[in-house]
């Protein structure tokens, strides 16, 4: 508890510091949910779904170049006694007209120009399965080329050998074709725990495109990931959107997810849901996950900032 109140402490030590300086500005988003879970006898309870807060900025360095930054702290809320933080975003770097570089704990360009086309779900237990969401001791590289948006992170974090210091890369193009978006993205690695050793290097390349359709009113979406070696994971993901009426978003996802490691462990199940805007920053909603899944329904207010 004391180690938390430090961090907070110092957080908003940053805030007071940042409002003197135009270019920082706080953010955040508090979500909380009433969960009732089908598999544990309709238990009713409060639960915080990844409330979070932060601080983001530049300076301008001239000749159209800039110096950025981001600190993202997550929250568990619901709880006095089991409230803290949790680092999300830690990062720091330079923008211009080469694009963008950037040092520290980011989200991966998979989940930015892939998986996160197929989660729009607020719901704790909802998440979709991501193959990777975040990714620290990170170096990115993000550029758009005409239409094609292009990111780049290698993962180092010194737990190799001298001969593998690059321990991971993930890299994805998203482009449009008409009214569709395109993702493609690859994330390479290692398979076996570290330390990385030469009897201990095998790696991996985990593959996940996506192709998301923009209609009047509706969306439709479709995704594949296939985890290849290690955990020998496909899955295979459909996304449906409907607006109702001026405020209103109906939303509708199906996940199989089929270990082929295992015999006879196919999993699959729905999740369903309505938003419901009442201003630009708040929200209301209802979402269910069923079958294989959490198996909860949620009823959830969610506020950015």
């Amino acid at each position: 508890m004391k180690k938390t109140t430090a961090i907070l402490a110092s957080a908003i030590a940053l805030v007071m510091a940042g409002s003197a300086i135009a270019e920082t500005t706080v953010y955040g988003r508090a979500r909380m949910e009433l969960a009732v879970a089908t598999k544990n006898d309709n238990d009713v309870g409060l639960q915080n779904s990844s409330s979070r807060f932060g601080f983001k900025g530049s300076e301008d360095l001239g000749n159209g170049m800039s110096a950025i930054y981001k600190f993202e702290l997550g929250y568990n809320a619901d709880n006095k006694a089991q409230g803290g933080i949790a680092n999300r975003i830690g990062m720091v770097g330079l923008k211009g007209d080469f694009g963008t570089f950037a040092m520290g704990n980011m989200w991966t360009p998979t989940y930015n120009l892939v998986d996160g086309n197929l989660d729009p779900f607020n719901g704790s237990n909802m998440g979709y399965p991501a193959i990777a969401f975040r990714a620290g001791d990170a170096l990115a590289y993000a550029n758009k080329f005409g239409d094609v948006k292009f990111q780049l992170a290698v993962v180092s974090n010194d737990s190799g050998t001298e001969d593998n210091l690059m321990d991971a890369y993930n890299v994805a193009v998203n482009f449009p074709a008409g009214p569709v978006s395109i993702g493609i993205g690859l994330y390479n690695h290692y398979v076996n725990a570290a330390p990385i050793t030469p009897a201990n290097d095998d790696r991996e390349t985990d593959t996940t495109v996506s192709v998301n359709y923009s209609g009047d009113g509706f969306g439709l979406g479709f995704g594949y990931q296939d985890q290849d070696k290690s955990a020998q994971v496909k899955t295979m993901t459909l996304l449906g959107t409907m607006n109702v009426g001026a405020k209103g978003k109906l939303l509708v996802r199906w996940t199989d997810v089929d270990d082929t490691s295992v015999a006879n462990n196919d999993i699959n199940g729905t999740t369903i849901g309505y938003h419901h805007a009442l201003s630009k920053r708040t929200k209301v909603y209802v979402e269910n996950s069923s079958k294989d899944f959490a198996d909860e329904t949620v009823i959830g207010l969610r506020h950015d900032f």
